[in-house]
């Protein structure tokens, strides 16, 4: 991971966190296959709310980060 430069701690705008290495799986899983958040539930145990603000957080992180 140290090639990405994932923070240790991704902090969303509401107070939310998780790792930085899950939020790129959530972000991986949400891209890699056509689904929904309310299917990743039982896999991840976070609501539709708390997924969708990690995988924008991460999106942020990445753009912000690599966009140049």
């Amino acid at each position: 991971m140290d090639i990405l430069e994932l923070p240790n701690t991704l902090l969303c705008p509401n107070g939310t966190k998780d790792s930085g290495f899950k939020a790129l799986c959530i972000f991986l899983r949400r891209l890699s296959y056509r689904c929904r958040y309310f299917d990743l539930i039982p896999m991840l145990g976070r609501s539709i709310e708390e997924m969708s603000l990690i995988t924008t957080a991460f999106t942020n992180f990445i753009y912000d980060r690599w966009h140049h």
